[in-house]
């Protein structure tokens, strides 16, 4: 009997990607090379955004459907050509392949490059009949990412004061609604703490002992507050009491919600900001 696999808690985008995954392997396990296994191909490589693939599992099958893809290619279609980057229509790097030198390109400084705040990036491939599989990722750094569009939830955060004395405490609140007419399947917030502020360990565990997360865990720097699910309407709200150690101003890296299963389903909140005296 062969092995079976399960798409679980998928939905939306990712469950799309980790299908098409699955009908692009069993189609190359079975030796198809036709127009069905090309449009699954694009498929997947369109799929990706900031965010990845979506969920673990989604990013996974769509990897492995990405590498057999290309051992498929390089095995049966082996050539040499050239590699051309071009950014809001204009060329600006290339780089040459060979077949009998397999590496990984490494483009830096694309940034240079960049005239606005939504730059289209192209790769394509010249002298060569056969476009190699890739995958392009950007680093970036922001103070506040774009929320993406149409997300079924709404996010924020809140300080009830932005002065404290060292030794007394500031309450930094969390909110989660969803906005829409189904239950969302397993939300989390990511709360940015501010340096010099600090958590109270007795508190996390209030907060779940009251049912007002399911679990948490900490990062570098935040909170996270993961919910197993969130129905319509309803909002959860996490209240923090943070403790004034250090004196200074800080901000904390801007908080973030999404829901673990499609995380490209993602709402930021700005950075709060706090003065320590």
């Amino acid at each position: 009997m062969g092995k079976s696999h399960s798409v679980m808690g998928g939905s939306g985008a990712g469950l799309r990607i980790e299908t098409t995954a699955l009908v692009a392997l069993a189609l190359m396990k079975n030796g198809a090379n036709g127009p069905a296994l090309t449009q699954a191909m694009d498929f997947i490589a369109a799929a990706k955004n900031e965010y990845g693939y979506g969920s673990t599992q989604s990013t996974v099958l769509a990897l492995k459907a990405l590498v057999a893809y290309a051992k498929r290619n390089s095995q049966n279609q082996a050539g040499d050509g050239l590699l051309v980057v071009q950014v809001d229509g204009k060329r600006v790097a290339e780089q040459a392949f060979s077949s009998k030198n397999p590496r990984t390109f490494e483009i830096k400084n694309l940034e240079k490059y960049f005239a606005n705040d939504r730059p289209q990036v192209e790769v394509f491939f010249e002298k060569t009949e056969v476009a190699l599989p890739f995958d392009l990722e950007v680093q970036y750094a922001s103070r506040l990412p774009r929320n993406a569009p149409n997300c079924p939830f709404t996010f924020e955060t809140k300080l009830n004061q932005t002065e404290a004395a060292v030794g007394g405490t500031v309450r930094l609140s969390a909110a989660l609604q969803n906005t829409s007419e189904a239950r969302l399947a397993s939300p989390m917030i990511v709360v940015g703490i501010p340096a010099g502020l600090s958590l109270q360990p007795w508190q996390l565990k209030q907060l779940v002992d009251q049912k007002k997360c399911d679990f948490y865990e900490l990062w570098d720097g935040f909170a996270v507050f993961h919910f197993e699910g969130l129905p319509a309407g309803e909002t959860r709200r996490i209240d923090l009491d943070l403790r004034a150690d250090i004196a200074g101003a800080f901000e904390a890296p801007a908080a973030q919600a999404f829901l673990y299963y499609e995380n490209d389903k993602r709402v930021w909140s700005k950075p709060e900001r706090v003065v320590v005296e």
